[in-house]
C-alpha cells in the first residue's frame, strides 16, 4: 500500500505562503512559528492505493511453491520426478551364475509413492486435472537392452481406498548410454485425485551377448527406472483451508499524521473460486515480521464472496484500526489468518497464475483531524549545523 498526500502538502504550503505575504515585521517571522498543524478535524479521507494480488503461490508457501511451474498460458502445474528402482550392472552380474552366457535377469517387483506433496494437496481438497505420468529407463551399457514389465498405477479415491488408475504391459528397448521413455500412462479426466503409487511387476531385462563387456568401468553403471508426473492444480468442492501468512510489500504511511484511530475502507476483488473469511489481522512491529504489535488493534468482520478469473467478485470492507496507547505508526507488515472454502457448485478449472485476491481503492477515514509536522525539514537543518 502506498499513501500519497501531495495535495494535502500543497494546501498547507499555499496557506503558509499566503501568510508569508502578509508578514510585515519580525514578529511574524515564519521561522519562529511552530508549523505543526492539525487539519480537517471533522473528517478526512486519505487515499492509500491498492494491494495485491495475493496469488495461489503466495498462499501455499515457498517450499511447496518451488514445485509449481507456470506454462506459457499462465496455468499452474504441479510437477515431480523420482526414481522407481535403480541397480548397478555389476550387482546384476554378481548375482548371475554365469553372466557371460545368461542374457535374462528378473529382479523383484518394485513400488514407489509418486509424491507426498500430492497427498498434502489432496488433504486440503485441491484437485488434479490433466494428469500425465511417464516412465523412463536409463541404460548404462554400450549396447541396447530389451525391457518387459507390467505397470500398475493407483490413487486414493474419495473414501481414501486404493483404486487402480491403469494397468498395462511394457515391451520396449532402452537405448545404449541414454535414458529412454518406455511408457506414458493414460489417466482419464474423470480422476480428480492425484496419483498415489506406481508399481513395476514381472520385470525382465534382455541383455545382448557377452553384455558384461559393455559395462562402463569409469562412469555410471546403474540401470534406473524413473518417473515424471505433472498435473494442473484446481480448487474443487471439498477444498477447505485455514492459513496464516504475511503480507510483505505493505506501506501505510499513517505515522506522520499522529492519529489514534481510523477506518480503512477498500474493495476486495477476488478471482479465486473460493469464499474467504478473515479470522484475524495483526500488525508487525519490525521489518523481519517476527513480533506482532499488540498496541495496534484491527477490528473487522469480513467475508468475501467467491469469484472467477473472467468474473471476479467485489466486496466492500471496513477495517477499524486503533492504537491502545499513543498514535498509529507507519504499518509495513501484516499477518493474516484466513479460512478459504470452495462452494460445491463451483466450476473445476485449472488455477491461473494471475488469479488472486486484491484490495482496491484503499483509503483511511480519519476523525479528529490529521497532524502535519512542517518543522521536520527545519529541525534536520538545525541538527546538521
Amino acid at each position: 500500500m502506498r499513501f500519497r498526500a501531495k495535495s494535502l502538502y500543497i494546501l498547507v504550503l499555499t496557506f503558509l505562503c499566503l501568510a508569508a505575504g502578509c508578514a510585515r515585521d519580525d514578529e511574524y517571522d515564519l521561522d519562529k512559528i511552530d508549523k505543526e498543524l492539525t487539519l480537517f478535524e471533522d473528517e478526512f479521507a486519505i487515499p492509500l492505493g491498492n494491494l495485491g494480488p495475493i496469488t495461489f503461490r503466495d498462499l501455499i508457501g515457498d517450499i511447496i511453491g518451488q514445485l509449481m511451474d507456470v506454462d506459457d498460458e499462465g496455468n499452474l502445474w504441479f510437477k515431480t520426478d523420482r526414481d522407481i528402482y535403480t541397480v548397478s550392472a555389476f550387482e546384476i552380474a554378481s548375482k548371475m551364475e554365469n553372466p557371460d552366457t545368461c542374457r535374462t535377469w528378473r529382479p523383484a517387483d518394485q513400488q514407489v509413492s509418486v509424491s507426498f506433496i500430492g497427498s498434502i494437496l489432496r488433504y486440503v481438497g485441491v484437485k488434479c486435472l490433466n494428469q500425465r505420468l511417464v516412465v523412463y529407463l536409463e541404460n548404462p551399457l554400450k549396447r541396447a537392452v530389451d525391457i518387459d514389465t507390467d505397470v500398475k498405477v493407483s490413487y486414493l479415491d474419495e473414501d481414501f481406498d486404493e483404486a487402480e488408475v491403469a494397468a498395462s504391459h511394457i515391451s520396449s528397448t532402452a537405448w545404449s548410454l541414454s535414458e529412454t521413455e518406455i511408457a506414458e500412462i493414460a489417466i482419464t479426466d474423470d480422476i480428480l485425485y492425484g496419483i498415489d503409487k506406481i508399481s513395476l511387476e514381472n520385470i525382465s531385462f534382455g541383455f545382448p551377448e557377452e553384455w558384461t563387456k559393455y559395462i562402463p568401468e569409469n562412469a555410471n553403471s546403474h540401470f534406473t527406472f524413473r518417473l515424471e508426473y505433472e498435473c494442473n492444480i484446481a480448487f474443487a468442492g471439498s477444498f477447505h483451508l485455514t492459513q496464516a501468512f504475511n503480507l510483505k510489500k505493505v506501506k501505510l504511511g499513517l505515522g506522520e499524521f499522529k492519529v489514534k484511530e481510523c477506518d480503512i475502507t477498500a474493495d476486495i476483488e477476488n478471482s479465486f473460486p473460493v469464499d474467504l473469511t478473515l479470522n484475524s489481522l495483526q500488525v508487525y512491529t519490525d521489518s523481519l515480521r517476527t513480533q506482532v504489535d499488540e498496541n495496534i488493534v484491527i477490528e473487522q468482520n469480513i467475508h468475501v464472496a467467491p469469484g472467477y478469473r473472467v468474473d471476479p467478485s467485489r466486496t466492500p470492507v471496513v477495517f477499524h484500526v486503533k492504537a491502545l496507547e499513543g498514535t498509529i505508526p507507519d504499518i509495513t507488515g501484516l499477518r493474516l489468518d484466513v479460512t478459504f472454502k470452495v462452494p460445491d457448485e463451483s466450476m473445476i478449472d485449472p488455477i491461473h497464475m494471475d488469479q488472486g485476491i486484491s484490495l482496491k481503492n484503499i483509503s483511511a477515514k480519519v476523525t479528529g483531524g490529521v497532524t502535519i509536522n512542517l518543522n521536520k525539514g527545519k529541525d534536520e537543518d538545525e541538527d546538521a549545523e
